[in-house]
């Protein structure tokens, strides 16, 4: 993709992503423990508490909504040219 807003977005976007990859792999691989005050909760490197739970639900939530946002619209028409080579890499 040459060097663009759009490709600069696309790139912040994924790297968010990736960050999040972490984050959704510390809840889903989490165990079942007993929090501080005695509530049910996971351990991952930590408790994880109902708002870290939110927090990252809203995060998976922004992630999403801009990267549907950059797949359907500057993505959607974005044919890449076809090269031997990549000369903007």
């Amino acid at each position: 993709m040459p060097k663009s807003r759009e490709r600069e977005s696309l790139g912040a976007a994924a790297r968010r992503f990736s960050d999040l990859v972490e984050e959704r792999n510390r809840i889903l691989h989490g165990k079942p423990c007993t929090g501080p005050s005695g509530e049910a909760r996971l351990s991952g490197n930590g408790v994880i508490e109902i708002g870290d739970l939110e927090d990252a639900a809203d995060a998976f939530l922004a992630c999403s909504n801009e990267l549907n946002a950059l797949f359907y619209g500057s993505l959607k028409t974005y044919t890449p040219a076809v090269s031997g080579g990549r000369s903007d890499a």
